[in-house]
């Protein structure tokens, strides 16, 4: 029994620290995640998310093999954040893809970018909305 309940709290703590939410007094909060998906269903409120946050400011650092992305961001939605998400890996096509230039149309009214080294090459989240 003592084992089964050791587990279970070993399982809710991995969740909370997964979640890793925190907030100030001045309405800023911040998220960890692990996962360029589980930052697109946060900032969206979706998946495990029942609320889209607002101002999403997103960055993203190496964490040896992994990449761990930091969503900081004020207040939430009362609808979905209606975000979409791309990767690139080169300057170029981040500029072509939000300005809407060929091969992409379109330009994006709102973008969110961060990038990580990959040792011999960038690559970069783009958050958007059109």
């Amino acid at each position: 029994m003592r084992k089964k309940l050791i587990s279970k709290f070993i399982i809710l703590v991995t969740v909370f620290l997964t979640v890793s939410f925190c907030s100030n007094a001045q309405g800023w909060g911040w998220k960890k995640a692990t996962t360029v998906d589980d930052v697109h269903n946060f900032i969206n409120g979706t998946g495990a998310y029942k609320k889209a946050v607002a101002e999403p400011k997103i960055s993203a650092v190496n964490k040896g093999d992994n990449i761990e992305f930091y969503v900081f961001y004020k207040g939430y939605l009362n609808t979905t954040g209606n975000w979409g998400w791309k990767k690139s890996e080169s300057v170029d096509d981040v500029h072509k893809f939000i300005n809407g230039i060929a091969p992409y149309s379109g330009a994006v009214m709102k973008a969110e970018i961060c990038s990580v080294n990959k040792g011999t090459y960038l690559e970069f989240y783009i958050f958007y909305k059109k």
